[in-house]
């Protein structure tokens, strides 16, 4: 190995590391050095034109702009529009499937002829073979209220049968002397001793609605109050239910813990037709006291109808077939109104910007589909943060540059300040509106655009450049040079110009000379 070679090499190195580390320094000094220089130097306090503005960004959006939407449910039939269409007021844009409601249309136009017709008989006076139709309208009508009764009966008669059946013969196997003042809940459900005191309590309530029901059924006839009578059905028939689903959930939970015991599944599938049976015999008793219901108000109508026809007009008679005529008239109306529902007219003269309506696919209400705005007559929007809001003005001048267009400056002034405020991203803030000095064709909706809203000028105020001003927690300052050493004196300022300076209302005097400290002081 040559070793002179070596150590050669390692001397070479160790100079050029010396030289290296004397160059570093050397530059951290003169480094140094200028910032020291730079922070001594002297600037003048002087007169100038200060302008403060407000900078923010916004959108140009049109100055009417509608979005439309249906206001109801349906199937889009028709959707012949397009974007970028030129579209004039009350133009169809697209149309809803109205097949239903031109029906409803056909028949509400059809009783407005009917009733109109009655009125027009009443006024003529009443002839006997109009007398012999309502009265076999009313004989019709008595008919169908008699087998409503009777049909309502039967199914009173059914809820019982099936109440009964439910309990007496599904329920009452889990019960030793069920009937009784004291019935005994079986031990192989395992239920807790709450439970089946509850149970039990409600088997002795049950009897009770049963013998209820029974009760009720041997006195009801066709001159009983069915209202009543269907109340009181209901009643039981609640405290039934609520009873057999108790039941039901003892029992399985007693099979999900013991899969294998027929004879609590066997109850479980009894108790599942008794729960089945029950409901089924409170929505047949719906079904036939609402009919009774229905074919009482039928008789009701055909006596009074018949009753009309025997006295002859008379002025409220009159009245009120006219009432009925305005009745029928107002459904017409309504079902008019909603046809207008079902077809999306452009309200202005203008430019389809949006069409999501698709035939064949359903609206939903309220959702906008399509919207149209005037061409060529924008206004710029944008949120001014709280803190700026203060200093914003109606007709403040704004200075607008687009990015579509970013060599090009454009004026504006504020139009319209919201009262209100927006919040955006959990900040507070307020909406502006700035129109245009001038309309420009190239201009588009959606465009953004970057606003210097001039919120005061003033143009002999004394002034600092921002980086001369000490700002720290006791206040501002500016450091001057008196009798060889560095003071910091307070200052009051005013308003900060777009190009750094900011206005020094007190604590400096013209022309007097203070050290530009560089940057901003901690305060620490």
């Amino acid at each position: 190995m040559n070793f002179s070679k070596f150590f050669g090499l390692i001397k070479a190195h160790k100079i050029i590391s010396s030289i290296a580390g004397l160059v570093l320094a050397i530059i951290v000094i003169i480094n140094f050095s200028g910032s020291k220089n730079a922070s001594n130097q002297l600037i003048t306090a002087e007169r100038k034109t200060l302008t403060q503005e407000v900078i923010v960004t916004g959108k140009t959006k049109p100055v009417t702009s509608v979005d439309l939407a249906f206001e109801r449910v349906g199937k889009i039939v028709i959707a012949n529009s397009t974007v970028g269409q030129t579209v004039v007021r009350g133009q169809i844009l697209a149309q809803l499937d109205a097949s239903e409601l031109l029906a409803s249309l056909n028949e509400a136009d059809a009783n407005v002829k009917d009733q109109q017709a009655q009125l027009a008989q009443l006024q003529a006076g009443t002839r006997p073979e109009e007398i012999q139709i309502y009265q076999t309208k009313e004989a019709q009508a008595e008919t169908s209220l008699t087998d409503a009764q009777q049909n309502l009966i039967q199914k009173i008669s059914d809820t019982y049968a099936k109440a009964d059946d439910a309990i007496r013969n599904k329920i009452d196997q889990l019960f030793s002397n069920p009937q009784s003042t004291n019935p005994q809940l079986s031990a192989i459900l395992g239920a807790d001793a709450q439970t089946k005191s509850d149970l039990e309590f409600s088997r002795q309530v049950t009897e009770n609605s049963l013998k209820s029901l029974n009760s009720l059924i041997s006195n009801l006839n066709t001159s009983a109050d069915f209202q009543i009578s269907v109340n009181s059905v209901r009643q039981n028939l609640n405290q039934i239910t609520a009873f057999v689903d108790k039941v039901a959930l003892v029992a399985n939970d007693a099979a999900s813990r013991n899969p294998s015991q027929t004879t609590v599944a066997g109850w479980k599938t009894d108790i599942a037709i008794a729960r089945t049976n029950v409901n089924l015999a409170v929505n047949d008793l719906t079904v036939a006291y609402e009919k009774y219901n229905a074919s009482e108000s039928d008789l009701t109508i055909a006596q009074q109808e018949l009753n009309l026809k025997k006295a002859g007009p008379t002025v409220e008679q009159l009245a009120a077939q006219d009432a009925l005529v305005s009745q029928v008239k107002a459904k017409l109306s309504n079902i008019n109104a909603q046809l207008a529902k079902t077809v999306l007219r452009s309200p202005i003269d203008g430019i389809i910007t949006k069409q999501d309506a698709k035939a064949g696919q359903i609206a939903s209400a309220n959702t906008p589909l399509i919207s149209v705005m005037t061409p060529n007559n924008l206004d710029i929007e944008a949120n001014v943060p709280e803190v700026d809001i203060g200093n914003i003005k109606i007709n403040d001048l704004v200075g607008i540059t687009f990015d579509a267009f970013p060599n090009e400056k454009f004026q504006g002034s504020v139009a319209f300040i919201d009262p209100a405020e927006t919040i955006v991203d959990g900040v507070v803030n307020f909406k502006v509106i700035v129109t245009l000095s001038s309309k420009d064709d190239r201009l588009k909706s959606g465009l953004t655009s970057n606003l210097a809203i001039q919120t005061l000028s003033k143009d002999v105020a004394l002034a600092l450049p921002q980086f001369a001003i000490l700002e720290n927690d006791k206040g501002d300052f500016v450091r001057i040079v008196k009798n060889g050493t560095t003071q910091d004196i307070p200052v009051r300022l005013g308003i900060r110009g777009t190009d750094g300076y900011v206005e020094i209302l007190s604590g400096l005097a013209d022309l007097e000379k203070v050290v530009n400290i560089g940057t901003k002081d901690s305060g620490k």
